[in-house]
């Protein structure tokens, strides 16, 4: 007997409504975990769910359409509800908006490339082309080993102010420098990772903190996290001159990044910008799970003329260049 046609025809639409009705409920995951990130100063595990909101607003909105054609009108008023709240925290958590400035006619700028070159990168000539193709005034390195210390001695004759920790663990730290300037190297408690000062007073003084905490891989490290960038925040409230660069392994969504802004007065030099990832991992496959830790801080004391997310230099994380500009300033 010749199958029936009919029935292939009817089979077909059925699973792909399956499909799309799982589709729907699946992404009320993404919902569920969006909302709870929003609570993460309660727990560590609510705290995480705030980190990928880019991609939580993707699976919500992927469910919508699947919610919408299958008309379960519930599933998609919870998607919407939901994908408009964090929509606004995409938009607004590294707020307020500013808007980049043009640069004023002899006022003091600043522009520094700070890079995470990733311990295990052994191929550091990207990196040395893209410090010679933007010229920053300072340049930031974490994850510094003892090679790539070794590689970096090139930038010496151009930096004469410098000052490297190299390590065998991912908190090697190198400050590098063309402005005339003292760099004080302390620790963070509570683990006495480094921590870098770059201390200038010609034109006009300032100065900027290098950091790495640790990253939030569990409820005790967390915690190492937050004591390390409140430690950071006392170091810093109060100076208006201040800038602070480095992975500070948490995102603009995280309730560390917004107690670290609030206790040390800063503002972030992307906020012009949607916060774009700059960690991508150290695989192909957890690109799905970028994220921006890497930022550049400031406190009020400066405006923003640039910032942009720099190349793909071989490591996990993209650099970051920033050129800062000292407010009422005439050099």
């Amino acid at each position: 007997m010749a199958p029936n046609k009919n029935v292939f025809a009817a089979t077909r639409p059925s699973k792909m409504f399956g499909v799309l009705t799982r589709l729907a409920r699946l992404s009320l995951i993404a919902a569920m975990a969006s909302v709870l990130g929003f609570a993460g100063h309660w727990h560590w595990l609510l705290d995480l769910c705030a980190h990928f909101r880019w991609q939580y607003q993707l699976a919500m909105l992927l469910g919508l359409v699947a919610a919408v054609v299958t008309r379960k009108r519930g599933t998609a008023a919870i998607l919407i509800v939901a994908a408009l709240a964090n929509a606004f925290s995409l938009a607004t958590a590294n707020g307020p908006a500013q808007n980049e400035s043009t640069s004023t006619a002899g006022a003091q700028r600043l522009t520094l490339l700070l890079a995470n070159i990733h311990l295990g990168n052994k191929n550091l000539a990207p990196l040395l082309a893209l410090i010679e193709r933007e010229s920053p005034d300072v340049v930031g390195i974490l994850e510094l080993s003892p090679q790539a210390a070794e590689t970096l001695a090139v930038l010496e004759p151009r930096y004469a102010d410098s000052a490297i920790d190299p390590r065998d663990d991912p908190f090697g730290i190198g400050l590098y420098s063309r402005l005339p300037a003292r760099i004080i190297q302390s620790t963070m408690p509570p683990l006495d990772l480094p921590v870098m000062q770059l201390q200038w007073t010609d034109p006009q003084p300032g100065n900027l903190w290098l950091v790495h905490p640790f990253p939030p891989i569990g409820g005790e490290a967390t915690q190492w996290r937050n004591a390390q960038l409140a430690h950071i925040a006392t170091l810093i409230r109060g100076d208006e001159s201040a800038v602070l660069a480095g992975d500070l392994n948490t995102t603009p969504w995280s309730a560390a990044y917004r107690q670290l802004r609030s206790d040390a007065a800063l503002l972030d030099s992307s906020a012009a910008h949607w916060a774009w990832p700059t960690w991508f991992g150290p695989h192909g496959w957890t690109g799905v799970m970028a994220v921006p830790i890497d930022h550049v801080l400031h406190a009020s004391g400066w405006r923003v003329i640039r910032h942009q997310i720099g190349p793909d230099i071989g490591s996990d994380h993209r650099p970051i260049i920033v050129t800062l500009e000292r407010v009422g300033s005439r050099d």
